[in-house]
């Protein structure tokens, strides 16, 4: 909790690109379904994906996206609407 108050709530992506040391890293760990929350080498944890595993994804996913496509996909998805709405509260207009 106290890293929240000191950092504001981030996204899995950016906890872990706070402390991974390297982009293979970084790749193994957003680019696969987590079973399991993960404590990051800082002490964050980064919760489990157990709601949407592989396989149910799969069910519902077009085009032949993998359910690893989707998940890095909504992880910048959700990044997006975040930087997007902090434009939007600074500036009161959408970004271009």
């Amino acid at each position: 909790m106290t890293s929240i108050r000191r950092h504001g709530l981030l996204s899995a992506e950016r906890l872990v690109t706070r402390v991974a040391r390297s982009n293979a890293e970084i790749d193994a760990i957003l680019g696969s379904h987590r079973e399991d929350s993960l404590i990051l080498r800082d002490g964050v944890c980064i919760r489990d994906q157990r709601p949407m595993p592989p396989t149910l994804l799969k069910q519902v996913l077009c085009d032949g996206m993998t359910s690893s496509d989707w998940v890095i996909m909504s992880e910048y998805a959700q990044r997006n609407t975040r930087e997007g709405n902090r434009w939007i509260s600074k500036t009161g207009t959408e970004p271009a």
